[in-house]
């Protein structure tokens, strides 16, 4: 989403890699470029006074996703979690919205993780 009037452009990329994990190197590389994307956009558009910052989305319960989430190692996953569980969907809204306010104004070529502490906690 670029928008010049708010001066804002997101990009919703899944969860920025910070271990390697064997058979997804096409899935990490491309996480792992929205960070360099963000900074190269942020330098490139900062001076027409639009900010570039993206969501890093750990795990989302969704209806589509169920199954997958009460599988053990899923299980085994959230338990992982500093908080224990995975996200609502109505979770990452706030990430979003507060990137694309005037509290972030002064915020760009970020990438915000929202996974309740999981890439930390690993």
């Amino acid at each position: 989403m670029l928008e010049s009037q708010l001066g804002v452009t997101q990009e919703g990329k899944g969860q920025i890699p910070l271990a390697a994990e064997a058979r997804e190197a096409a899935a990490m590389s491309s996480a792992a470029r929205t960070s360099s994307l963000m900074r190269a956009l942020a330098v490139e558009l900062g001076e027409k006074g639009i900010a570039a910052n993206a969501t890093a989305p750990g795990f989302f319960l969704t209806d589509v996703n169920a199954a997958f989430f009460a599988q053990p190692r899923a299980v085994e996953l959230a338990r992982r979690s500093p908080l224990q569980r995975f996200g609502r969907p109505d979770e990452l809204v706030g990430a979003a919205i507060f990137l694309a306010s005037d509290a972030a104004s002064y915020i760009t070529g970020q990438v915000l993780t929202v996974d309740a502490g999981l890439s930390v906690a690993l």
